[in-house]
């Protein structure tokens, strides 16, 4: 199922904008020029994420910010411009989760959905061909190739490594893996677990074509040269 995240914003090609890089990670996004429409759009379709201009035309940030945070848990992010810094404090106050810069910016709202919506990205590989290092990863197709070679991998260890390249470059925690990969099927499974995947999977890998590397007490770190995302023709 397609999630669902509001952008507050009048600014037409700014949305168009950021609304490729949503649709990119298979979220849908609704666009309303100001607050008051956004209010609605939020009560109808419950979102993961609102991200608000700061300057909107018909409330106050702050009193946006605290509308939608007095009805519940999703995040509000503020996206602030030159000039108007004075405007985050009483955001910050009224419940916003985090500012972004305006004009948007391709990385910071990359990194947005990732911190708040931590689905996406597992969404958007599960739509993707991605390639880290020497490993490709067909996500439709359920299929690896290693230095070009088809591989066979358990459907856990497919799944463990889908969620590494999507992350590739970062590190997640195990709490991120157990949620990610296990908790999806509602199994809970233990850090040895983790650990015992992740060395099957390093090994079936191979050290030449991709690192995979624990970092102990936080998590683990996949890293590549020259990380590729491909989303197939629809």
């Amino acid at each position: 199922m397609t999630s669902t995240s509001v952008l507050v914003d009048a600014d037409g090609p700014a949305v168009d904008a950021v609304r490729r890089q949503f649709s990119a990670h298979g979220i849908l996004l609704e666009c309303c020029a100001d607050a008051a429409e956004a209010l609605f759009q939020i009560g109808r379709c419950a979102p993961g994420l609102v991200i608000l201009r700061a300057a909107d035309p018909v409330l106050p940030t702050a009193h946006a910010v605290g509308i939608v945070r007095r009805h519940g848990a999703t995040p509000v992010v503020v996206a602030v411009g030159e000039g108007e810094t004075a405007l985050v404090r009483p955001a910050f106050t009224a419940g916003a989760s985090a500012v972004v810069g305006y004009p948007y910016r391709v990385k910071e709202i990359a990194e947005t959905i990732s911190r708040f919506l931590p689905d996406a990205d597992l969404h958007h590989t599960e739509q993707a061909i991605v390639t880290v290092g020497h490993v490709e990863l067909d996500g439709p197709a359920f299929e690896v190739r290693v230095h070009g070679h088809r591989m066979a991998m358990p459907l856990r260890e497919f799944e463990l490594l889908r969620f590494l390249m999507a992350n590739a470059g970062h590190v997640v925690t195990e709490e991120q893996i157990r949620t990610a990969v296990w908790g999806a099927r509602g199994d809970t499974v233990g850090t040895k677990t983790i650990a015992l995947h992740a060395r099957r999977l390093r090994a079936r890998l191979g050290a030449d074509a991709v690192e995979l590397v624990r970092i102990r007490g936080v998590g683990y770190r996949l890293t590549g040269p020259d990380a590729v995302v491909t989303l197939p023709s629809r």
